[in-house]
């Protein structure tokens, strides 16, 4: 449901370094070095035009670099 012209932000967690979410709703980037391997939970909240507002939790798991 909602009213169109949602956004979205990161209301609680973090997203791995190097990587941001826009307010349209796309995560971009590239880890950096400074991201660790592992679990990176993170709970994104939307808000559509009549400010009604919902969450929803994810992780996203970053594996170390295969070196050749």
């Amino acid at each position: 449901g909602g009213s169109g012209g949602y956004s979205y932000a990161i209301s609680s967690g973090a997203l791995p370094d190097g990587m941001t979410l826009s307010s349209g709703g796309v995560i971009s980037g590239t880890p950096g070095a400074a991201a660790a391997p592992g679990g990176h939970s993170f709970t994104v909240r939307s808000t559509d035009s009549q400010g009604c507002s919902g969450t929803q939790s994810y992780t996203m798991t970053l594996m170390n670099a295969l070196v050749t």
